[in-house]
C-alpha cells in the first residue's frame, strides 16, 4: 500500500469528520457539501495546494453566489428565463475558465456550476428562500475548506518547500544533462527526443508556484525570479537545437576547428559541474569571442556557419549560467541579485499561454446545453424533481471540458455511479444510518469510507472512480441533521443523477468530441500564426513571450500528434525548429533597429514569410522559392558589407541561423508534397 496514498485518505477522512461536526454543530441544512469540498480542495501531494485550491474555491463559490442572488430574484416569475440565464451563467465561466490555463481556472469553473446548484432548491420551492440557501451555502463550503487546510496542514507528508525545491532540481537536472549533450555532441536521439519534456516540466513548476504561495510565503516576493528562470529554461531549447544544427551543417564540410572543440569540451566540463564559478564563465567567454571567425562580403559559407555556432554556443552558456544564478536566488531569498537579471526579475508582464478561443466557446456552449436540456427534461414531463439533473449535467459538463474526447471517463463516470455509488448510498442510507444514534457513531460509520475513497484519489490509476463514486455518493446520501430515510426521495434522486449525466454524456458524444487530428492541426495552425504575427510585427511581442506559447504547444502537442493520423499539417510539425525561426526573426528585428541600413532588407524578408507562414496557418501553403533564398541572402550580404561589430555578427548569425531552418522547412514541405 502506499504511504503518501494512506497519509492522504486518512486526512481527508479526519477533515471530512470535522467538517461534518461543524456543520452539524451549527445545524447548517445540507453538511455533505462540506464533504465534498474536503475532497475537491485536497491535493494528494502538497500542503500548499490544499491553501490555494481552498482560496480559489471560496473565491469562486462568492462570485457564484453574488451570481445567483442577481439572477433568481430578477427572474423568479419567469422560470424558463431564469434557467436560460443560468445556463448562460454556466457557459459564460466556463469559457473563461478554459482561457485561463492557470489554477485560477478553479475558480471560474466553480463559480459556474455552484451558481446552479445553490438556484436548485429554490428553483421548485419557496424564491423567498435564496438569500438564506446562498448564505447557508456559502457557510458549508467554509467548513469544509477550512477542515482541509488544517488538516492537511498540520499533517502533510510533505512541506510545499520541499516539493517546490524537488521539481526545481528536477528540471535543472534534466536540463544540465541536455545542455552538456548539445554543446558536447553526445547526445543520444532518444536524449534528444526527451528535451521535449522541458515544456510540462516547467509548466509543472510555475503551476505549483502559483499555488504554493500561499503556504510559502517567500514566493510572493521571490516569484518574479521563479518567472525569470522560466523565461531563461525556455530559451535553452532552441538554443539547444540551434547549436546542434550548426555543428552538425559544419561537419558535413569537414572536421570541427580544432580551437572551436576545445572550446566546446570546455564549455561541457563547465556545464557538468554543480557550482557556479563565475571566473571560469567569463575566461570561456573571451575565448569564445578570440575564435569567433571575422567575416565580410566574401566570406565561404563555412565561416559563416562557424560565426553562427559559436555565437550560438555563447548564448548557450550565457542562458545556462543565468538559470544557476536565477536557481540559487529561489533558493536564498536574502541572496541579492545580479544587476543583470534585475530588469528581467522586475517585469510583470503577463504570460499568455496557448489559447483556443473556438474550442473554449464551444465547449462552454455544449456545457451550457446540458443544463437547457436537463431543465427542459423536467418541464416536459412536468416532473419537478427532474430539475436536479441540471446540477449533475452541470457538473458533469464542467469537470470533463479540458478532455478532447471526454466521453471514455464520462462512461467510466456513469458506470462507478450505477455499479457502486448507487448501492454503496443505499446500503448506507436504508442500513447503516438508520442504525446510527449520534455523531460519535455516525463518524465511526464514515470514516472507513472516507479514508478509502480518499486513498483511491490520491493514485492516478483510480482517481476517477473514486471520484465518481465519492460525487454520486455524498449527493445520494444526502447527509442532514436530522434522519429521515425515504426511498421515494431515495430513487427520484437516484433517477435525477442518471438523467443529468446522461444528457451530459451524449450531448458531449453527439457536440463536443474532437479527433487528435483536429486538435493538432488547430495546435499547428496558431503556432504558424504566432509566426507570423512575429515577422510582420516582430517588436510587438519578446521573443519570450513567443517562445513561452510554442513551448506550451509543444506539451499539449506531443500526446495528440503520437495518437493523431499522418496529414500534411502534421508532416510539418516541428515546434523547435519553429522556435528557432522565432527567435532568429527577433534577433534580426533587434539588429535593424540599431543599424538602419538592414533595415529594408531586413523587413521586406519578414514581410514576405509574413504572408508564407500566414498561408501555412490557412492550410494554403506551397514550396518556399526563390523570394526566401533571396531575401535573406540580400540581408547576409548588406551585413556583411557594414564594418564589423557585435551587432553585425549577432545578425550575420541570426541570418544563417534562418537560412538552416527555413531549408529544413522547404525539405519537410517538398517531402509532403511528394507524398500528397
Amino acid at each position: 500500500m502506499n504511504a503518501r496514498g494512506l497519509v492522504f485518505g486518512l486526512n481527508c477522512a479526519i477533515a471530512s469528520i470535522l467538517a461534518l461536526f461543524v456543520a452539524f454543530s451549527f445545524e447548517l441544512p445540507n453538511p455533505s457539501w462540506a464533504v465534498l469540498t474536503v475532497y475537491i480542495t485536497s491535493q494528494p501531494m502538497t500542503q500548499g495546494g490544499v491553501w490555494g485550491k481552498a482560496l480559489y474555491r471560496v473565491v469562486g463559490t462568492v462570485v457564484a453566489l453574488t451570481a445567483a442572488l442577481i439572477i433568481i430574484p430578477n427572474l423568479i416569475d419567469a422560470p424558463e428565463l431564469m434557467i436560460l440565464a443560468l445556463a448562460a451563467w454556466l457557459g459564460l465561466c466556463l469559457y473563461l475558465s478554459l482561457l485561463d490555463r492557470s489554477p485560477r481556472s478553479y475558480a471560474f469553473m466553480l463559480s459556474g456550476y455552484t451558481g446552479i446548484l445553490v438556484a436548485l432548491p429554490v428553483i421548485t420551492a419557496d424564491p423567498s428562500t435564496i438569500f438564506d440557501t446562498a448564505i447557508a451555502r456559502t457557510e458549508e463550503i467554509l467548513c469544509g475548506v477550512g477542515a482541509a487546510a488544517l488538516v492537511h496542514g498540520l499533517f502533510s507528508f510533505h512541506s510545499a518547500r520541499s516539493a517546490l525545491y524537488a521539481k526545481l532540481d528536477q528540471t535543472l537536472g534534466d536540463a544540465r544533462t541536455w545542455v552538456v549533450g548539445a554543446i558536447t555532441a553526445s547526445a543520444l536521439p532518444e536524449e534528444r527526443l526527451a528535451r521535449r519534456r522541458l515544456a510540462s516540466d516547467i509548466s509543472e513548476l510555475v503551476n505549483l508556484a502559483m499555488v504554493l504561495r500561499f503556504e510559502f510565503p517567500e514566493l510572493h516576493t521571490r516569484f518574479g525570479v521563479l518567472r525569470s528562470l522560466e523565461d531563461r529554461l525556455v530559451a535553452l531549447l532552441p538554443l539547444l537545437s540551434a547549436v546542434e544544427s550548426r555543428r552538425e551543417a559544419l561537419q558535413e564540410l569537414g572536421p570541427l576547428n580544432p580551437d572551436m572543440a576545445i572550446l566546446a569540451r570546455d564549455l561541457g566540463a563547465w556545464v557538468r559541474t554543480t557550482s557556479f564559478s563565475a571566473d571560469t564563465f567569463e575566461s570561456l567567454m573571451l575565448r569564445s569571442a578570440a575564435i569567433r571567425p571575422h567575416v565580410d562580403d566574401g566570406a565561404s559559407s563555412k565561416a559563416l556557419l562557424e560565426l553562427s555556432y559559436v555565437h550560438r554556443i555563447a548564448l548557450l552558456a550565457g542562458a545556462w549560467r543565468d538559470c544557476l544564478e536565477l536557481a540559487h536566488a529561489m533558493r536564498e531569498p536574502h541572496r541579492p541579485i545580479d544587476a543583470r537579471l534585475l530588469p528581467m526579475v522586475e517585469d510583470h508582464t503577463p504570460r499568455k499561454l496557448h489559447v483556443d478561443h473556438g474550442i473554449a466557446f464551444w465547449s462552454a456552449l455544449v456545457g451550457a446545453l446540458a443544463v437547457g436540456a436537463s431543465a427542459a427534461f423536467g418541464f416536459l414531463l412536468e416532473w419537478p424533481p427532474a430539475i436536479n439533473a441540471m446540477g449533475l449535467a452541470a457538473v458533469f459538463g464542467s469537470l470533463f471540458a479540458t478532455f478532447d474526447d471526454p466521453t471514455p471517463l464520462q462512461e467510466r463516470f456513469l458506470v462507478w455511479t450505477l455499479v457502486v455509488a448507487i448501492p454503496l448510498s443505499a446500503v448506507y442510507v436504508f442500513a447503516i444510518l438508520a442504525a446510527v444514534n449520534d455523531f460519535l457513531e455516525l463518524a465511526l460509520c464514515l470514516f472507513p469510507l472516507y479514508a478509502l475513497l480518499g486513498y483511491f484519489m490520491s493514485q492516478p490509476k483510480f482517481a476517477l472512480q473514486a471520484l465518481s463514486v465519492l460525487i454520486s455518493s455524498t449527493t445520494l446520501i444526502g447527509l442532514q441533521p436530522s434522519y429521515r430515510p425515504d426511498f421515494v426521495t431515495f430513487a427520484t434522486t437516484v433517477v435525477a443523477v442518471i438523467v443529468g449525466t446522461v444528457i451530459a454524456l451524449e450531448l458531449t458524444r453527439f457536440l463536443r468530441v474532437m479527433s487528435p487530428e483536429f486538435v493538432a492541426r488547430r495546435l499547428l495552425r496558431h503556432g504558424w500564426s504566432d509566426l507570423a504575427t512575429m515577422a510582420h510585427w516582430p517588436l510587438r511581442q519578446t521573443v519570450g513571450q513567443f517562445a513561452m506559447r510554442m513551448l506550451d504547444r509543444l506539451h499539449l502537442l506531443m500526446p495528440r500528434a503520437a495518437r493523431a493520423v499522418a496529414s500534411y499539417e502534421l508532416s510539418l510539425s516541428d515546434v523547435l525548429r519553429d522556435l528557432q525561426i522565432g527567435f532568429n526573426l527577433s534577433e534580426l528585428a533587434a539588429v535593424a533597429a540599431q543599424l538602419p541600413e538592414a533595415r529594408r532588407s531586413v523587413r521586406a524578408l519578414d514581410i514576405y514569410l509574413a504572408g508564407y507562414f500566414n498561408a501555412l496557418a490557412e492550410g494554403g501553403a506551397k514550396s518556399l522559392g526563390k523570394p526566401t533564398a533571396n531575401g535573406i541572402e540580400i540581408v547576409t550580404q548588406h551585413l556583411l558589407a557594414m564594418p564589423p561589430s557585435e551587432v553585425r555578427d549577432r545578425g550575420v548569425a541570426a541570418a544563417v541561423g534562418l537560412r538552416e531552418n527555413l531549408m529544413s522547412l522547404q525539405r519537410q514541405v517538398s517531402a509532403a508534397e511528394g507524398s500528397a
